[in-house]
């Protein structure tokens, strides 16, 4: 289990406009990336994921792994618009699983 420190920020500062938001705000517009504007989205705040260990994972070729835990990083997190968290959310999710299915293959538990 991993021990996370006791605070996070809580204020995101819009590049856009330049005002602060808390976490739970709607910020009414912002830039996101290259692209257009964007409005209407929550300010969250996600911290890394657990992924648990999996046993007995058939692969298609046949070999059976067992998938060890990779626990979340406390350095980690994300501050900022919805939208773009749960996509860096989801990528980070991914990242991780990948982590673990190398490790189990190589039988080396990170």
């Amino acid at each position: 289990m991993a021990i996370y420190p006791m605070e996070y920020p809580e204020i995101w500062k819009n590049p856009y406009d330049g005002k602060e938001y808390e976490v739970g705000e709607k910020i009414p517009l912002y830039r996101q990336g290259d692209s257009g504007l964007v409005g209407g989205e929550k300010v969250v705040l996600l911290l890394d994921l657990v992924l648990p260990s999996i046993d007995d994972v058939q692969m298609p070729n046949g070999t059976i792994l067992q998938i060890p835990a990779i626990d979340a990083d406390p350095d980690w997190f994300y501050i900022g618009p919805e939208g773009p968290g749960w996509r860096v959310y989801f990528a980070r999710k991914e990242i991780k699983k990948d982590q673990a299915l190398r490790a189990a293959k190589n039988n080396e538990f990170v």
